[in-house]
């Protein structure tokens, strides 16, 4: 073989071990950036409601269903710590896939606190409780994270594209970023939304 037919095979697997965006993979993606940032509004929210000034855990992944075209709800269970102890709390939340934003946050605090001593031996969230939700909040701040991220070549295949320094927008997603983060402002003002 001559080296023009290598490279023809080379490139050809090459192309083939590249994985091809599917489907799967960009729901899998929009669970979960509306899990992570309902989880920050619900966290937000708590830290408000209570005076919380501890920590704020949830407790398993949380979950999602299809409210709409473009809505998600997102409910689960989660604690905050009060010093002496965990106070358990079940939350809603639906975030529009859209524009971005949650709405209809609720929280349902448990009554008579009965999460456990944050210094007992038996604490209310099992080790193994906790080091999943940490690694399910990790997972999915990185995908917000890589929300933002663009190949580098303004316009690139996945949709980014920036119409001012600092500003990156998806034509997929039909949402805006500034400096990382979703701007709603920015959103509206391209896609009308």
């Amino acid at each position: 073989m001559n080296a023009g037919k290598h490279l023809i095979l080379l490139v050809a697997a090459i192309l083939m071990a590249i994985p091809l965006a599917s489907p799967t993979f960009a729901q899998n993606k929009s669970n979960a950036v509306a899990l992570g940032v309902c989880t920050q509004a619900i966290q937000r929210k708590v830290k408000s409601d209570r005076s919380v000034s501890g920590r704020v855990q949830f407790l398993g992944n949380g979950h999602l269903k299809q409210a709409s075209n473009a809505e998600k709800r997102v409910n689960g269970h989660g604690q905050y710590e009060t010093g002496r102890r965990w106070v358990k709390f079940s939350y809603n939340c639906i975030y529009n896939t859209r524009s971005g934003r949650t709405s209809h946050l609720s929280v349902k605090y448990n009554s008579g606190g009965s999460g456990g001593s944050s210094a007992s031996s038996s604490p209310s969230v099992t080790p193994g409780q906790a080091v999943g939700a940490a690694i399910g909040l990790a997972i999915a701040g990185a995908i917000i994270g890589s929300v933002s991220k663009d190949s580098g070549s303004g316009a690139s295949d996945r949709g980014w594209w920036s119409p001012e320094a600092g500003v990156k927008c998806n034509s997929y997603q039909s949402a805006c970023y500034k400096n990382g983060r979703f701007n709603a402002n920015w959103t509206h003002k391209i896609y009308k939304k």
